[in-house]
């Protein structure tokens, strides 16, 4: 599992909006988010962590997870440091 120290590294510079997110990282703006060290353009990514702070998941964010196959929708509040200490670690890996 990636360290928490890892995941604070990188940053995106301002907040986005759930759907563009999506969007551009099915478009492979964000592959360097998903793994530090080599982008695998065969990987199969299980899942899509979002933790959010007063917001709203709507539905073309949900169509857009779909169009990606992703297996898991998890939304959880709390922060990321909640999320690491709830979630299996191999949803991080």
């Amino acid at each position: 599992m990636r360290s928490l120290e890892n995941f604070k590294k990188k940053k995106f510079k301002s907040s986005v909006h759930v759907n563009t997110f999506l969007i551009n990282l099915k478009k492979g703006t964000y592959k360097n988010y998903i793994d530090d060290t080599s982008y695998d353009e065969n990987l199969t990514l299980k899942t899509i962590l979002l933790v959010f702070n007063n917001s709203i998941l709507d539905y073309d964010a949900i169509y857009n997870f779909l169009n990606l196959k992703i297996k898991y929708i998890t939304i959880l509040c709390g922060g990321f440091t909640n999320a690491l200490s709830i979630l299996p670690s191999t949803y991080f890996t």
